[in-house]
């Protein structure tokens, strides 16, 4: 199997090879009567972006027999050599032509060559017109039209309807049609474009019925009679509900001969005047046919002439560090009446009105503790107050150094974060490294102490999903204690669902569909992430470099010790996977931080700034995730604590990955 290449080493050799024919390589002959051996690479081929391209080259020898075959991409120095002509890879950017070249030996060491050019394409976006659907004649046709592009979004949607009609383009794949007037089906075709001006296309059947049925009115609901205090709001609430179609408009009207208001929902809010008094409040909806339905509600306004003083809550003590931001968020409660006024007094400072209690407070630059109160008014000018007190603490930008045993969870590892900090990336390491920045935390972690495991993986997919197939683990290590590898940054994170189900804790990721197979290089569709929730994910740039550094600030967390007694690379994995946990852990108890497996991390990947970052989680998109650590089949100087290697989520030929979950 062919690994992938980094894309910077891929886009010099689809430079160097871009030419415009397949290149013949003469083979050299050996003195004597020997005939050489004859090279076939194949013929060329044009492959999509993310598929498999299989070579397949085939060699003949009139007087002796082929005893070696070997490819080289371009002009990559390295030889792969191959158990025969076969052989495979990923296809990855940029698009354009690359040549591969196919070498041949016989048994008299007389070598052929021969070379194949393939053409690699993106693939065209996909098109959703949405579901077939049935409306009656003049009724409003609403499409909810989709666009899907792997390698980029959406550009441009567009709709025609029927055949002999225009295309019509619309900010979304959204719109609105009205049906004709007569019954009949018609067809609208959906046409999505991506940024490099490729098309996609998908249609929709609507069925448009005469309405033969008379049409049921519309029923409403105003609610329950409704007893205030005179300055008190009136929340109004009404329902409305239609039997043969749908409530188009809502309105209340106060008293006899008013004018009708209308509102966007059932709901809306009056405040209650004096002199105290019941009025009946009227309640109509309107349903798509032009149907009425009525109800109403008394509202009777009494007049109080006692007081009972509204009550303040500050909320906790709290803490920050020098420079922070924290929000405070003060409560204030009226029994007979509403609050009208909320202010704090930060410190030394004057009343800072605010209006729902809400305000930020800004640490100084020094440790101190500031005295924070919070004032509330009711309708009747009565006040109350409560306070709190926030300490500002000094920063650390120093890692956590464990000085006694460390607490474990089962196979995670806790790791101290809160209060604590590092220099993150590497000024002596490639570019995407740079530059060094501090990063500090407001939590703790837990961490696998290993990655996950073949048997952890299978076991907690199997029972998370009835379709997932359990990946071929067959040609780099099997076993119950061997990392899982072959996984795609989408399968790592249905894992991390699964085992969040499986524990009882929240699911971070969720997503409108999933495409592919399960455990297979699936593909996660209207992905979105909730950080905050309570549950295990992917580790962030930050958690993993933290986490691998233990502590250390030199190139690799085992220093100038020899890597072969903490990491398994190129020189000593014999080309293929080891069991977990074999090599020296790094201070924090975490094995094979580096080397093994590439491991996932759960940003999009992004360039580094020179500020300041506390608890980074990444940019909000991309369009590539990150793989750190290295890998048994990479040389050593990837095992960089501050190595990053960027990568499409869907590649999924050595990653594996191991969960962290965050206390908070």
């Amino acid at each position: 199997m062919l690994f992938k290449r980094s894309p910077i080493v891929l886009s010099i050799i689809g430079l160097l090879l871009h030419l415009s024919c397949k290149v013949p390589v003469e083979a050299p002959v050996n003195p004597g009567t020997n005939f050489p051996p004859k090279a076939d690479a194949g013929n060329d081929a044009t492959v999509f972006l993310g598929q498999t391209l299989q070579l397949r080259g085939t060699a003949s020898d009139e007087d002796g027999h082929i005893i070696e075959y070997a490819w080289r991409f371009g002009p990559y120095p390295e030889w792969i050599i191959t158990s025969s002509g076969d052989t495979s890879f990923i296809v990855e950017p940029p698009p354009g032509s690359k040549y591969f070249v196919f070498r041949v030996t016989d048994d008299d060491d007389n070598v052929a060559y021969d070379s194949c050019k393939i053409t690699i394409r993106t693939q065209p976006p996909r098109g959703y017109a949405g579901r077939d659907t049935t409306v009656q004649v003049n009724g409003a046709i609403h499409l909810h039209g989709r666009g899907s592009d792997d390698y980029g979004d959406i550009k441009e949607f567009a709709w025609k309807f029927g055949l002999s009609q225009d295309w019509v383009i619309t900010s979304t794949g959204d719109t609105i049609v009205k049906a004709a007037s007569t019954a009949r089906i018609d067809t609208f075709v959906i046409r999505v474009k991506d940024g490099e001006e490729q098309l996609g296309y998908d249609s929709v059947v609507v069925t448009i019925k005469e309405d033969s049925i008379p049409n049921v009115p519309p029923t409403a609901d105003a609610g329950q009679d409704v007893v205030v205090m005179v300055d008190e709001q009136i929340q109004l609430r009404g329902v409305g509900s239609d039997s043969d179609g749908r409530i188009v408009e809502y309105a209340w009207r106060m008293g006899v001969g008013q004018s009708w208001a209308v509102t966007s929902t059932g709901d809306t809010t009056l405040v209650a005047v004096a002199p105290a008094r019941t009025e009946t409040f009227a309640f109509r909806v309107k349903d798509n046919d032009g149907a009425f339905g009525f109800d109403s509600i008394l509202v009777t306004v009494k007049e109080d002439t006692t007081n009972i003083p509204p009550t303040a809550e500050a909320g906790n003590d709290t803490s920050l560090s020098v420079n922070d931001t924290i929000r405070l968020r003060g409560v204030g409660n009226d029994p007979d009446g509403s609050i009208v006024e909320y202010a704090w007094k930060i410190g030394g400072s004057g009343w800072q009105p605010c209006s729902n209690g809400d305000t930020n407070v800004v640490a100084p630059s020094t440790a101190q503790q500031i005295l924070c109160v919070l004032r509330v008014k009711d309708n009747r000018e009565a006040v109350a107050f409560d306070s709190l007190t926030v300490t500002v603490n000094s920063i650390s930008f120093d890692p956590w150094i464990p000085s006694g045993p460390l607490e474990r969870k089962g196979k995670m590892v806790k790791v101290m974060g809160k209060g604590y900090g590092f220099s993150m990336g590497s000024n002596q390491g490639e570019a995407i490294e740079k530059p060094v920045h501090r990063v500090r935390f407001t939590y703790d972690f837990w961490i696998d102490s290993t990655e996950v495991t073949q048997k952890e993986y299978d076991g907690v997919m199997k029972a998370g999903y009835t379709t997932y197939q359990t990946p071929d683990w067959s040609k780099y290590g099997t076993g119950d204690t061997y990392p899982a590898y072959h996984i795609n940054w989408h399968d790592a994170v249905l894992y991390c669902n699964a085992l969040s189900k499986a524990r009882g804790l929240d699911t971070l990721y969720a997503y409108t569909s999933i495409s592919g197979q399960i455990g297979h290089a699936c593909k996660l569709r209207g992905l979105s992430i909730t950080m905050e929730a309570n549950g295990y994910r992917l580790p962030t740039e930050a958690e993993w470099e933290y986490a691998c550094r233990g502590g250390t600030t030199s190139q690799f967390y085992w220093g100038s010790a020899s890597h072969n007694d903490y990491a398994w690379f190129k020189s000593n994995s014999d080309h293929t996977t080891n069991i977990t946990a074999r090599k020296k852990p790094n201070r924090y108890g975490l094995y094979d931080m580096c080397g093994n497996v590439f491991e996932w991390i759960n940003d999009w990947q992004d360039t580094y700034g020179d500020s300041v970052a506390v608890d980074p989680i990444g940019p909000e998109n991309g369009s590539m995730r990150v793989l750190r650590g290295g890998n048994a089949f990479e040389e050593s100087n990837r095992g960089r604590s501050a190595f990053r290697f960027p990568a499409y989520a869907g590649y999924e030929l050595t990653p594996g990955f191991r969960v962290v979950l965050p206390i908070k």
